[in-house]
């Protein structure tokens, strides 16, 4: 029964918001919302074996059950981080760690260490000093993995300086001096980026007394150290939580910065990345062919409406169909009369030409007809005037002499001649068939 009720604890431990735990040398401290809960780590977080750090993180889970955390933001208080502003030319994030991975000695102290490297945000394209922060691979693993075995789920491993600027911001001041047991810290900038940081030793207070017309907020882990600093900085605001400089990181845990990633949970993040990107896109696959077919059985759909519209008018269109049928024959057999009545020659036209330009001299022997061409065989006084006298006739055209002419000779000269004429007979125009329905009649 208390395995049950552990369990049901661990997965109300995912439901509600986020819990921000300040991760101090010697103690854990979590908070979420008006909730918090601490927890001390025995010889130390650098020195505890996986199972005190799990044991911790599960107190601090039990104490915080009501709550019901969703997930939980490491933050890591100095010395186990170490902070600093880097000159550095404007280069993106990726490619700032890796500068600073490559030689972690010349930036950061204990650099022979297996440092984790993490670069705060600046603008696009801005140059000047970039927010760095360096961790110990073996301890920032070392907390994920605990906090996992507890029953959280770790959002991300940061630095407590910018949950510390975001508590000033917060309070109303510009900058937030954090009294640690070894060292001061002054972290001042905007609401977005740090942009002073100065660590200092507790005994240079004068340095902070210096005339500013913003005094700052001023948090302190040891209550002499906190005397100290409110004698130099009379004035200085007060945070939500007090002067703890560990529950102030905590309740600001959205705001720590630089975040810091292992090589290895890295990996494992774009291996998620790649894996949520092939489910998206195979889910992208499956609803464009769910579209397609619904696309399709939508024409089919459609087109069965068609059908059975189409089905419906057969019926009555059909006759309609017929009598379309019909006239269309018609029609083509008037078109054929017509053509017909205009392939025929005209001859009463052609004979009365015939008849009225040949000379009175002349007459037609012999007659016939060749489809439209015009044969006559002509008896006349000479075959060129009658020849040149047809030749002006509107019904005949291509009027020539075919063969040779004849000629019969009287007292020694030509008395007549006989010829043959050929002409094609031209259909007059008025004689043409007008088109069914267009006015005319055939």
């Amino acid at each position: 029964m208390a395995q049950a009720g552990s369990m049901r604890r661990l997965t109300a431990g995912h439901v509600g918001k986020p819990a921000g735990v300040a991760v101090a040398p010697d103690r854990l401290l979590a908070v979420c919302g008006s909730a918090s809960a601490e927890v001390p780590v025995p010889g130390g977080v650098r020195a505890a074996s996986p199972e005190t750090l799990t044991a911790a993180f599960r107190a601090l889970h039990e104490r915080l059950a009501s709550a019901a955390p969703r997930g939980v933001r490491l933050v890591l208080l100095p010395p186990l981080v170490d902070v600093r502003l880097v000159e550095l030319p404007p280069l993106r994030r990726q490619e700032a760690e890796a500068v600073l991975r490559r030689d972690p000695r010349r930036y950061f102290l204990n650099g022979g260490e297996l440092r984790v490297v993490g670069v705060g945000e600046r603008p696009r394209g801005a140059g000047g000093p970039v927010l760095a922060a360096a961790a110990s691979v073996a301890l920032v693993d070392g907390l994920r993995t605990a906090a996992t075995a507890a029953g959280w789920r770790v959002d991300r491993v940061a630095a407590a300086h910018g949950a510390w600027l975001a508590a000033a911001r917060a309070a109303g001041a510009e900058r937030a001096v954090i009294g640690l047991a070894d060292m001061l810290y002054v972290v001042g900038g905007t609401a977005d980026r740090i942009t002073t940081l100065r660590r200092l030793p507790p005994g240079a207070l004068e340095e902070l007394a210096a005339p500013r017309p913003d005094r700052g907020l001023v948090l302190a882990d040891d209550a002499e150290i906190r005397r100290a600093l409110g004698a130099a900085l009379p004035g200085s605001a007060a945070g939500a939580d007090g002067s703890d400089p560990a529950r102030a990181a905590a309740r600001h845990a959205h705001r720590a910065a630089p975040e810091l990633l292992t090589p290895g949970h890295a990996l494992a993040l774009r291996a998620g990345a790649r894996a949520r990107a092939a489910l998206l896109a195979a889910a992208a696959i499956l609803l464009v062919i769910g579209a397609a077919a619904l696309e399709l059985w939508g024409a089919e759909r459609e087109l069965d409406a068609v059908r059975q519209r189409r089905a419906a008018l057969r019926a009555a269109v059909a006759p309609l169909l017929v009598l379309r049928d019909s006239m269309d024959a018609l029609a083509e057999r008037t078109a054929a009369v017509g053509a017909l009545a205009t392939a025929v020659p005209a001859w009463t036209p052609a004979l009365l030409d015939l008849a009225l330009l040949l000379p009175e001299d002349a007459h037609v022997e012999g007659l016939r007809t060749a489809g439209d061409t015009l044969v006559a065989d002509v008896v006349a006084g000479r075959a060129g005037a009658a020849l040149q006298a047809l030749r002006s006739a509107a019904s005949l055209r291509d009027v020539r002499l075919r063969g040779v002419v004849d000629r019969e000779m009287s007292q020694g000269s030509t008395a007549r001649e006989r010829f043959t004429l050929t002409a094609r007979v031209v259909p007059p125009v008025s004689t043409r068939v007008a088109p069914a329905g267009a006015g005319g009649r055939p």
